[in-house]
């Protein structure tokens, strides 16, 4: 009999897409390597929606306004009358600290694996727990019941970045690189492009979605300002965007980890608090420039935060020197193999 996983993971507007985003890579890369089938089970919205549009992956949708005791409800219907899986994941915020949630998911029959990004020591309730923020090398858990792989070694993403070459920086700022995430919450990316506007000089190669909701007005935008730029819209994968670009501003998710892991430079505007503890966290490890909170950002902030940042090449080549020290890309093969040890 083949064998099959079923996750549980969201993505909104509100909360981006990292969460769909690294669960399809693992399930694409089980499917690939391993034969492994795949079935998401997620909630219904339009931004998650386009997202998932365009990524193979089976998806069992849910109601969106589904209350937790109601999805708990679910879950349970869901295990009595699905086959039973290999192994359950889930990646869904706080849902995961709900004991009740827990139990339901035990009702599934299979080992139980949970992925998280919290900052702080988090216990989980599940057979394996993975977190790659790097806030988490401070903390120890081996007091708890469940295996916990933490640091950014284990963070998810292409498994081409193990072996992808590093970008060459050559102490100079002509092509900037933007993506502010899959939804951009505070619609921050508008704020960065006037401003990079104004200073005038560069070349711009944005990444965006059509989940943001705002794509005809950003490519409206692009063509109205004097400064070069090329838009790329949901491609599967970022790994080949990097090359040819100097720096990189980014929000604070899973495009921050990517971005350090070919060892380009970058600074980050961050979309959520958990965001900002992270980019600040890569900043004291020498890898990052955090400017700190979208939404406490002003215009005037914004330029003055900007400008000093594009010009502080001693900071451009420190991170260059070091980002490899942080990341090395591999952490996709990983978890892939700890899942696989469970099933």
């Amino acid at each position: 009999m083949k064998k099959k996983i079923y996750i549980r993971a969201d993505g909104s507007k509100e909360i981006g897409m990292g969460h769909l985003n690294r669960v399809f890579l693992l399930a694409h890369y089980l499917k690939r390597t391993r034969d492994i089938e795949t079935i998401l089970i997620t909630k219904e919205n339009e931004s998650a929606s386009r997202f998932l549009s365009s990524r193979e992956i089976n998806c069992f949708y849910i109601d969106s306004e589904l209350s937790m005791v109601e999805e708990i409800q679910q879950l349970r219907y869901l295990s009595q009358t699905l086959p039973l899986p290999s192994l359950v994941l889930l990646d869904v915020l706080d849902f995961d600290l709900q004991p009740d949630y827990i139990d339901a998911l035990r009702t599934f029959q299979a080992p139980l694996v949970a992925i998280t990004d919290d900052s702080d020591i988090r216990i989980i309730d599940a057979d394996l727990i993975i977190n790659g923020n790097p806030c988490q090398l401070d903390h120890d858990y081996s007091h708890c019941r469940g295996r916990y792989l933490v640091g950014p070694k284990y963070f998810i993403m292409d498994d081409g970045y193990a072996s992808v070459e590093k970008i060459q920086y050559e102490g100079r700022v002509k092509k900037i690189f933007i993506s502010v995430g899959g939804s951009d919450h505070n619609n921050i990316l508008f704020n960065i492009i006037d401003t990079l506007e104004k200073f005038g000089g560069f070349e711009l190669r944005i990444v965006s979605s059509n989940s943001t909701g705002y794509l005809s007005r950003l490519k409206n935008t692009l063509k109205l300002i004097s400064t070069k730029s090329e838009l790329l819209v949901d491609i599967p994968s970022l790994i080949n965007s990097w090359f040819g670009c100097d720096i990189a501003i980014t929000a604070g998710g899973n495009t921050l980890f990517e971005r350090i892991a070919v060892g380009m430079p970058g600074c980050t505007i961050c979309q959520l608090v958990r965001q900002n503890e992270i980019a600040s966290r890569f900043e004291n490890l020498g890898a990052n420039v955090n400017l700190g909170l979208a939404k406490r950002l002003d215009k005037f902030q914004l330029e003055h935060d900007l400008y000093r940042f594009l010009l502080n090449k001693k900071n451009h080549i420190l991170q260059y020197r070091l980002s490899g020290n942080v990341i090395d890309g591999n952490g996709l093969v990983r978890v892939a193999d700890e899942l696989c040890s469970l099933i």
